[in-house]
């Protein structure tokens, strides 16, 4: 993980459960697109990673479920999809 994830590290729990808590505030929204946009950029998550490297550096998911052959792994209003247990892509999730 780059070293400036780590400092992500503490306030990525708490952007998570902003939105979680409280799914149409968009200063949560923004925080928590924020954090994924900088794990991407940063190749923290990136397609193709194993599910134990994704759990690694994110941490436990919020949520999971199944679609189809798909895994959905949600964190705050991210949702990470997996494939045979790989990243097949990254979308922000509709809260309700």
């Amino acid at each position: 993980m780059p070293s400036c994830c780590r400092s992500c590290t503490y306030a990525k729990p708490h952007a998570r459960k902003a939105v979680i808590l409280e799914p149409r505030n968009i200063a949560a929204q923004n925080n928590c697109r924020r954090y994924f946009k900088h794990f991407i950029d940063t190749g923290v998550i990136k397609t193709g990673d194993s599910a134990a490297d994704v759990e690694k550096n994110l941490g436990e998911p919020d949520g999971t479920t199944r679609r189809g052959e798909e895994d959905l792994w949600q964190y705050g209003m991210v949702a990470v999809y997996f494939k045979d247990r790989r990243v097949t892509g990254v979308r922000d999730m509709d809260l309700r």
